[in-house]
């Protein structure tokens, strides 16, 4: 193992440099906390891209308006998810303390994981009411939703 102050090497699992004093726990919190914020700022990304797809998807009329943005957000949304879960990983095998680098992980992944659903499920009531308003526009009084799976 190297420090990541003076550049010397010191024992593997060394919590405090014997050469310069530096505490080596303080590189692996600021790890832990950047992985936190940056799942905190693509669920950011995700909402906010997600809010512009489905405004102008609505101004241009087009259907299938959560399913787009359910996709596009996804793009922001799974790395978030990812970018929390290597920081509480990271967390877990530093034997770190402070509780605040960790909430920070698990916020971001509780809000990628809220509005992944939130738009999964925003996109399914649409195809169901879509389905109903088809059948009543053409005149058919039951309910069907056909899915169809290729293997």
């Amino acid at each position: 193992m190297i420090c990541k102050n003076c550049g010397n090497k010191i024992p593997e699992g060394t919590e405090v440099c014997p050469n310069c004093g530096y505490d080596q726990k303080v590189e692996k919190e600021k790890k832990c906390k950047k992985y936190g914020k940056l799942s905190i700022v693509f669920g950011i990304l995700g909402v906010t891209f997600s809010i512009l797809i489905m405004a102008v998807m609505v101004m241009a009329g087009e259907e299938g308006t959560a399913w787009s943005a359910l996709g596009i957000a996804s793009i922001f949304l799974i790395p978030g998810i990812i970018f929390g879960s290597l920081g509480l990983k990271k967390y877990k095998e530093a034997n770190l303390e402070n509780e605040k680098i960790k909430k920070t992980c698990m916020i971001g992944i509780v809000v990628c994981c809220a509005i992944f659903i939130a738009l999964f499920t925003w996109g399914a009531i649409g195809a169901i009411a879509e389905e109903t308003e088809n059948s009543a526009s053409n005149g058919s009084s039951h309910f069907n939703l056909n899915f169809h799976m290729n293997f």
